[in-house]
């Protein structure tokens, strides 16, 4: 509804009060934190090494930063976008979930300010959105003195996206998924 503020059409008002309806009639809905984690099979998954080409990088831990006190907090996130989804301005969409644990806790769902020449270009504008957002979120995670579990596991659905993210490899033809840890 908000890509209308500025000409909103009658069909707008009637989609806004539908969902004030619906609010209306769901008062009694809750948004739940599931604590457990999930089990990823990790077997299924290649694994990358980056020491070879960032071998002094390390996370911005805040020096003020509370020690960590409780159970640490696992990090998942999938990442999705589709090229020239609105057939007007030829603009690709973005599409972000953040999980800690089994809970999702952060969405994002954003149209691209830039027109990409291609599926891999909105793929990875939406990667490196996901990337700005889980740098962010694990500041805020350890400046409220929550530990983190590992890196971030992210989820494209991209072959080219996830293989320009991770250390090239020889070319090979696979149906094993990619995990890419941020």
């Amino acid at each position: 509804m908000s890509s209308h503020l500025a000409e909103p059409r009658l069909g707008h008002l009637e989609q806004a009060l539908h969902i004030f309806c619906y609010l209306k009639y769901h008062t009694t809905s809750h948004l739940v934190f599931d604590p457990n984690y999930v089990s990823w099979e990790i077997a299924s998954f290649q694994e990358y090494d980056w020491k070879e080409f960032y071998h002094d990088a390390n996370e911005a831990i805040p020096p003020n930063a509370p020690e960590p006190r409780g159970h640490a907090v696992q990090m998942n996130a999938f990442v999705d976008a589709n090229h020239a989804g609105n057939k007007v301005t030829c603009r690709s969409h973005t599409g972000i979930i953040i999980y800690l644990n089994c809970s999702s806790i952060q969405w994002y769902s954003k149209a691209h300010s830039t027109i990409e020449s291609s599926t891999f270009g909105s793929e990875f504008v939406a990667m490196c959105i996901l990337v700005e957002m889980l740098e962010s979120m694990r500041y805020k995670l350890r400046m409220m003195g929550i530990p983190i579990d590992g890196a971030a596991n992210v989820f494209c659905d991209n072959k080219s996206v996830v293989t320009n993210a991770t250390v090239y490899l020889p070319l090979k033809r696979s149906t094993i998924p990619s995990l890419i840890t941020v």
